[in-house]
């Protein structure tokens, strides 16, 4: 079944798995009103734009056909009943349909699942940025993966492919929400639901509903639609009331003065929460910091050494993640391994190759490599006798990446290797990065890395051009995500590139969300963002 195909990544904690029934609204609880903070700007809650706090705040009051469980990475069925049961030749899937109401009382049927897909997602007229980097994800062989949805009878859809359904695809299906028809049919839909709309136009499937919306500031109250409960058949959401306040300013103060209940503080901010508050550590964030390795250094001479596979591995094994996460303010980073999230439905850590920091297997590696002290001054020479060193590139704008190259330098000098470190404006930095060829040697760089989404694919591809790539992880660049053996490719995937490593995975800074001791349950959000436990937690 392709239940069994999903990687399970494991529970962060013992939370309960939700499940759709009918629900009492008599039944709800009393709930709470929860104010959440943020410095993001908002002027749209249309999930086709591209601001990130219209996004973020998306699984509020949307919803999809099929969910990834933030607890542990499992897809689950969401608005559909069940997975789907693919046919005999992989290339069709029917999707029964939960009955639910949007949060005005219309009945959802086949026909809003038609209308997100063929009306609006596939269909080329309607052109947003966001819509054409899905349209490209959804491409095999140089054609649409998907031919389109068909309405079976009302409450059942069958999705039509060009080829043999990837499981990826399933995942890219629990980020589509789905939309109502009989609101948007009519409209432009990539410029519904700016500022000034009426909240009783904004509806959807989601544990809220818009109640109050204007520019940075929208409030959710509980949709009484929403059916979903907990393991114990309590109905969800808990909290009566949420309020979004954008582009705040002091989130600090006005947390301590107790004038918002959740904030997700920078570490610096985090050191300092009052008591009793909660500060929750929700495991790396998706930026991931990284050492790179241009594998296209003009040098003759070093770009032979960089491209020997030897020479990057004595660098992991120099490379001691335990004193970079101390270097971060409170200590507040998490060491990474691997380019993908552990979160990810795509993490595979039986496929890393383990890298203890161990410079006596750093110095072994360099002397195999023809690196070796030949004039007898203390430091490793090349192969040809000549002096060998080579500078890590920085922003100095960034501190802590500072500090951590110096731990590099320090090292290495250990090992009779000699390392410069050079400093210089972003512009500078950035520049160099971007050049064609590149014009560093080695660089400390911070990359965005979804969890699950599928920008991930375009990142990697980006980014390996940048250091340099074998033929085989090329070709698997090209067949992601998109392929019917995407869970396999990706599994590969992370074990080439941790026995190449063009790219060396440093550290993340962790996932922080402070909240006010009066929230309850808060333990349990995750990097996946605080956004998709609202449902779960409750307010004394």
């Amino acid at each position: 079944m392709l239940q069994d195909q999903v990687k399970i990544i494991g529970s962060i904690f013992l939370l309960a798995i939700l499940s759709l029934a009918p629900s009492n609204p008599l039944a709800q609880p009393a709930g709470g009103t929860l104010t959440v903070a943020s410095d993001r700007w908002l002027n749209s809650l249309n999930p086709l734009s591209e601001e990130p706090a219209a996004i973020e705040l998306m699984p509020l009051f949307l919803s999809t056909l099929l969910a990834v469980n933030p607890l542990n990475a499992q897809i689950e069925p969401s608005l559909a009943e069940r997975l789907p049961q693919l046919s005999p030749d992989g290339k069709s899937f029917t999707l029964p349909l939960r009955t639910v109401r949007f949060s005005d009382g219309t009945p959802f049927t086949a026909d809003d699942v038609l209308f997100t897909f063929n009306d609006v997602l596939f269909n080329t007229r309607v052109r947003t940025r966001t819509l054409e980097m899905l349209r490209e994800f959804f491409r095999v062989g140089g054609q649409p993966l998907l031919q389109r949805v068909e309405r079976v009878d009302e409450r059942t859809v069958r999705f039509l492919l060009n080829a043999p359904l990837p499981t990826s695809f399933l995942v890219l299906l629990a980020q589509i929400p789905i939309l109502p028809k009989h609101k948007l049919e009519k409209r432009d839909v990539t410029r519904a639901w700016g500022v000034g709309t009426r909240p009783e136009e904004i509806v959807g499937l989601g544990p809220f509903k818009v109640s109050e919306f204007a520019r940075n500031r929208v409030a959710f109250t509980r949709n009484d639609l929403y059916g979903k409960r907990d393991a114990q058949g309590n109905p969800l959401p808990r909290l009566g009331r949420i309020v979004w306040l954008g582009e705040q300013r002091e989130l600090p103060k006005q947390f301590q003065e107790g004038k918002i209940d959740l904030f997700v503080p920078r570490a610096e901010e985090a050191q300092s929460l009052p008591a009793p508050a909660k500060l929750i550590l929700g495991g790396p964030q998706k930026v991931l910091i990284s050492l790179y390795v241009n594998q296209d250094v003009t040098d003759a001479e070093k770009r032979a050494i960089f491209r020997d596979v030897r020479f990057r591995q004595a660098l992991v094994h120099a490379t001691d993640h335990t004193a970079f996460v101390q270097k971060y303010p409170g200590g507040l980073a998490t060491p990474r391994e691997s380019l993908l999230h552990p979160l990810s439905p795509f993490y595979d850590k039986t496929s890393l190759r383990g890298y203890p920091f161990d410079l006596a297997k750093a110095a072994a590696l360099f002397d195999q490599v023809g690196l070796k002290d030949a004039d007898g001054d203390g430091w490793r020479d090349l192969p040809n006798k000549k002096p060998f060193k080579f500078t890590f590139l920085l922003h100095r704008d960034d501190p802590v990446r500072i500090e951590v190259a110096k731990i590099y330098q320090a090292n290495l000098a250990k090992v009779n290797l000699k390392v410069e470190v050079e400093t210089t404006s972003v512009g500078d930095w950035r520049g160099r990065l971007g050049a064609k060829p590149p014009r560093y040697e080695m660089a400390l760089v911070g990359n965005n890395l979804e969890i699950f989404e599928y920008w991930l694919v375009l990142q990697l591809v980006g980014i390996l051009e940048e250091t340099g790539k074998t033929e085989e992880i090329d070709q698997i660049l090209r067949q992601l995500p998109m392929a019917p053996d995407a869970l396999a490719l990706f599994a590969r995937l992370q074990k080439l590139l941790s026995e190449d490593v063009p790219v060396l995975p440093l550290y993340s800074p962790q996932y922080l969300v402070a909240v006010q001791p009066s929230v309850k349950n808060a333990e349990a959000i995750n990097a996946y963002g605080y956004v998709r436990f609202l449902e779960l937690l409750s307010k004394e």
